[in-house]
């Protein structure tokens, strides 16, 4: 089932937007959306207006979404004044405070328009065009400073809202991948760098725990709102379209527009409910993903248990998006040391327990090692992928 009800009390009943207002946030100038009084302190005013510079280059665009670009197209796009110009914004980004836009109409929510979603990932795309520059013309150093700027973007970026840290996986994800692909270009002294910036990024506080916290805050604020103004949301149950709505969808709007004498104990069950499910996802958190319990269900059987129900997000569906980072960062640093050892040795070794990375070689998933193989002069190497039992 949708959470079609949270979406509409984003858009509507929070007054965090409307049909103009999204639409001038995804075609109009995100800079001037998201930062109308510029403090010029603020490190996320750099990293949108570099975006921005980057996507209104049309050749740079190109060449940065086209995933096997030529080298020559790469190295005259970064010879270009406005990409070294969004380069140096980018860097000066990441020396000052970051803070989100609070009056951008998206960014207490997962829902709405993302203004800043083009110009961030247009940041990331130079990253890692920059990383497969710099390897391609044997500056594995700057290869690997360029990671780890990537991947400090990615992590602040994550620690500000659920929204935004889905964003910086996405991010982390994108330089990940073409480092990860051309580890064999780094010499003995660049696996360790590696491996001591995977070991130096495992250092860093998770945000999965606050996020879910701040979250959970914002969904009690929406359920206080609908429970001050029970009109608000009736108003909004009346609009639904029935074509647009499962039957289930079409059940709770019926009951919902039944129930205007009790709405205000009815968002006060829904928002116990919700509680009592954050409480529970919070103290999951605080132990290893293996060792996590089932997220809890709200049951159905209750007109607030309905109503409660559209208002989550899926507790283990976002520890699963930083569990996997997690794992996916640890086996970048699992493969520098098996391409060191290689060097070393001129073979992969038989077990992974030779290379003695202690945690670095634990997958999160299970708490033992991740699985390898070794498949004469190759291997393979994974995590365990929970969601398959999902």
């Amino acid at each position: 089932m949708r959470n079609w009800t949270v979406f509409i009390l984003v858009l509507c009943t929070l007054g965090l937007g409307s049909p103009l207002f999204a639409q001038q946030a995804q075609q109009g100038d995100a800079f001037a959306l998201l930062f109308p009084k510029p403090s010029g302190k603020n490190g996320y005013e750099e990293w949108i207006m570099a975006g921005m510079i980057i996507n209104r280059n049309e050749e740079a665009k190109k060449v940065f979404t086209n995933p096997n670009p030529s080298l020559n197209d790469i190295r005259r796009v970064f010879q270009m004044p406005e990409i070294r110009q969004a380069k140096v914004l980018f860097l000066a980004g990441l020396n000052k405070r970051i803070s989100l836009p609070r009056n951008a109409p998206d960014l207490d929510s997962l829902y709405g328009p993302t203004p800043e979603l083009a110009p961030l990932r247009s940041c990331a795309r130079l990253h890692a065009k920059e990383i497969y520059l710099a390897l391609a013309e044997g500056r594995n150093h700057d290869a690997l400073e360029a990671l780890r700027a990537g991947l400090q973007f990615g992590h602040q970026i994550q620690m500000q809202t659920l929204l935004s840290g889905m964003i910086g996986i996405g991010m982390d994800a994108i330089v990940l991948r073409t480092l990860d692909g051309n580890l064999e270009t780094l010499s003995v002294q660049d696996c360790e760098a590696l491996q001591r910036l995977v070991e130096e990024w495992l250092l860093w506080d998770s945000p999965v725990t606050s996020l879910v916290a701040s979250e959970r805050q914002w969904i009690q604020r929406a359920v206080q709102k609908v429970k001050n103004d029970p009109n608000s949301l009736l108003n909004i149950v009346d609009t639904i379209n029935a074509e647009d709505s499962t039957p289930e969808e079409m059940r709770l709007q019926r009951d919902i527009q039944n129930s205007v004498g009790r709405m205000s104990g009815l968002m006060s069950e829904a928002g116990a409910l919700i509680e009592s499910y954050f409480q529970e996802i919070l103290q999951n958190l605080k132990l290893p993903p293996y060792k996590r319990k089932a997220t809890p269900r709200i049951p159905k059987t209750t007109l607030a248990g309905r109503v409660a129900y559209t208002f989550l997000i899926a507790g283990d569906r976002v520890a699963y998006r930083y569990d996997r980072e997690r794992a996916n960062i640890q086996m970048l640093g699992v493969r520098a040391a098996l391409r060191r050892y290689h060097w070393e040795r001129m073979r992969y070794p038989a077990r992974l327990s030779e290379l003695r990375l202690g945690e670095l070689a634990i997958d999160p998933f299970t708490g033992k090692p991740f699985t390898y193989r070794l498949e004469g002069d190759a291997y393979t190497l994974k995590a365990e992928d929970p969601t398959e039992s999902m």
